[in-house]
């Protein structure tokens, strides 16, 4: 969805931002200009508006950590294509990559907790943000503008979104939060984003409803279906009902019995085994909120679950199904339904 220049320029309205307005003395490390917090600790405070490529951002100057990054320090630096921030960082100060277009992506360090209003804003470069579990809070507007984010994966211990903090993302389509919903959440965080976007939140958590939550579409999706998606590189939004390859076995089958959906399925399926007088049928049955039924037939056309002695899951989460050979042909199959 786009934005005309008024409805834009309202969102700002009362929203007065002091980008960098430093009283301390400052000194140069190279071409970061920094200024000293305390015996242990500096801050970055600016860096030249017409450097190019990629910078990295020392851990210390002077034998002392470098935790802060002050408002509006690298604003306006437009050719800057990756930046690399130090492991003891925790806060990020209000406009500090501000208009930085030439960023792709960006990892933020486990240790920060904090990002400032307007932090990333017009960051329009950018296509993905990894966001620590560290991080409690982020202001007002922080990505707002950043049209090429598609996704964003917010982590547990956040309790704070600032006001606008993601509007005008008009690519970003989906928003997954890991933990409880925030305590604190400020008007309009997803507002003007993509056609269709969606928030997504696990089953486990408390404070979210669907099918809307502040006003957005909303999705509850289960913790351990996700786990598995995300162990093969799936979006988390995937539905188990698809059959992405096409080879007969749709993804819940798959995610039933724990197989690998990157690779053909058929060939991990479980087989039945002929002993004597009996054909059994062993698979993994402890995905909760799943049932597994054994059915067998003699002519592939009608199938029923008599006569077939099906076991609990064991120790190992398998469970063993089994029917005496009967008739003239016998077969065994396996139904999985949510």
């Amino acid at each position: 969805m786009k934005t005309s220049s008024s409805a834009r320029a309202a969102l700002w309205i009362g929203l007065l931002l002091l980008c960098g307005s430093l009283q301390l003395r400052e000194e140069q490390f190279g071409l970061f200009t920094y200024r000293v917090l305390n015996a242990n600790t500096v801050e970055i405070t600016a860096y030249p508006k017409n450097a190019t490529g990629p910078v990295e951002i020392p851990a210390a100057i002077a034998g002392k950590q470098v935790t802060s990054i002050f408002g509006g320090a690298f604003q306006g630096c437009t050719q800057l294509t990756s930046v690399t921030l130090p492991s003891n960082l925790t806060t990020i100060g209000e406009c500090a990559f501000r208009s930085c277009t030439g960023l792709t992506s960006l990892s933020l360090p486990s240790s920060l907790t904090s990002i400032g209003h307007q932090a990333f804003y017009e960051c329009t470069g950018l296509t993905s943000v990894t966001l620590p579990s560290s991080l409690t809070s982020f202001g007002i507007a922080a990505f707002s503008y950043c049209t090429k984010l598609t996704s964003v994966t917010l982590p547990s211990g956040l309790r704070f979104i600032g006001e606008y903090a993601f509007s005008g993302c008009t690519g970003l389509i989906r928003a997954l939060f890991l933990g409880n919903a925030p305590p604190e959440v400020e008007s309009g965080p997803f507002r003007f984003t993509a056609l269709g976007f969606t928030i997504y939140y696990l089953s486990s958590r408390t404070g979210f409803s669907s099918p809307t939550w502040k006003g957005y579409p909303a999705t509850r999706i289960d913790e351990t279906t996700y786990s598995w998606l995300l162990r093969y590189g799936l979006q988390y939004e995937t539905t188990l009902q698809t059959d992405p390859d096409g080879d007969g076995v749709n993804l819940l089958m798959a995610f039933a019995l724990d197989l690998d959906p990157t690779i053909p399925q058929r060939r991990q399926l479980p087989v039945p085994v002929l002993a004597g007088n009996t054909l059994s049928l062993s698979f993994p049955a402890n995905k909760p909120g799943l049932t597994y039924r054994a059915e067998t037939s003699t002519n592939l056309t009608r199938w029923t679950s008599t006569g077939v002695t099906q076991s609990a899951p064991g120790p190992d989460g398998r469970s063993t199904a089994s029917v005496p050979l009967d008739a003239p042909s016998r077969f065994l199959r396996l139904v999985v339904v949510p």
